[in-house]
């Protein structure tokens, strides 16, 4: 007897390929991909072939190509041979993070460019974040931090891969978000790499992400939240604070400038700044670090809004 194939509902097939379910409506809607089945009480039900189709038009998208010819590039390939769920780590990723370093290492502008840019054909946009940008990063800052390289190295390849970063940010941008997060870098941050890192990944689940850069005092902060409203204020702390008093009084201006909003602090110095102020502050919270958790609480704290 021939196995009946396996079917998904829509808030699964979202978690599998990290599209957000009014996403995959407005898809199947505007561009007819997919066009999954129905239950008997008309929920969608989406077979394997459905999610290798909304795969694919993701990766497509994230790569620039618009949407009309992103839908009939998928409409004529025929189904993925990889198993739904299966995802093997491309070795090719991995020699673009070798490349990178490499010209890094050699302060090869011109090389470090064309291997950075050519990783963004190789994988999503979120992708291209966890497992070219973010582990290039941290190669070349153990190498400054051994001192292997030196700060022109560092500051090289930062400049090249926050520009790619920006480039990728303005593509993924969803056409029509429901809701708005705000991210900026607290007032002694140099490096805008986390929050650009993060609103790549916010704006591939759907969100409307809108980035206020370095060193953003809370004073314009307050102003950005008055005028866009978000759902959500994402601040990066990478460098902890000088004094517990110091981190203390600056969370609090930060907390003073969201209002009703809530405010969650992300990397290195994040936890610092949060129990330099007690530990607990009303409607202020560390990220989680895992994507997935991030994700979920994103997700619960935009729908308390």
């Amino acid at each position: 007897m021939a196995r009946e194939p396996e079917l998904f509902r829509i808030q699964v097939v979202a978690e599998m390929t990290g599209v957000r379910a009014p996403t995959l409506r407005a898809w199947e809607k505007r561009y007819g991909i997919p066009e999954p089945g129905r239950s008997s009480g008309a929920y969608r039900l989406y077979s394997p072939e459905d999610v290798q189709q909304i795969q694919r038009f993701r990766d497509l998208r994230a790569r620039g190509v618009a949407p009309g010819a992103a839908a009939e590039i998928v409409r004529h390939e025929g189904p993925a041979p990889t198993p739904v769920g299966v995802v093997a780590r491309d070795e090719g990723l991995d020699r673009a993070v070798d490349a990178i370093v490499d010209a890094t290492r050699r302060l090869d502008a011109e090389a470090l460019e064309r291997a950075a840019r050519g990783a963004m054909a190789m994988t999503s946009a979120s992708g291209l974040v966890a497992d070219v940008v973010t582990p290039a990063l941290h190669r070349i800052g153990a190498m400054w931090g051994s001192g292997e390289l030196g700060v022109a190295h560092e500051h090289l390849a930062t400049h090249v891969l926050e520009g790619l970063l920006r480039d990728l940010h303005r593509i993924v941008q969803p056409q029509h978000a429901p809701r708005t997060i705000v991210l900026a870098c607290a007032a002694d941050e140099l490096h805008g790499v986390g929050p650009l890192a993060a609103g790549i990944h916010l704006s591939t689940w759907g969100y409307r992400t809108v980035l206020l850069g370095i060193r953003t005092p809370p004073d314009a902060l307050a102003a950005a939240v008055e005028r866009l409203g978000p759902a959500i204020v994402g601040l990066s702390v990478t460098v902890p604070p000088t004094s517990r008093r110091a981190g203390a009084a600056l969370l609090d201006a930060y907390a003073k400038a969201v209002g009703a909003a809530p405010l969650v602090l992300g990397g290195q110095g994040a936890q610092a700044m949060l129990q330099a102020a007690g530990g607990a502050v009303a409607g202020v919270e560390v990220a989680p670090v895992a994507l997935d958790a991030l994700r979920r609480r994103i997700d619960a704290l935009a729908a308390g809004r």
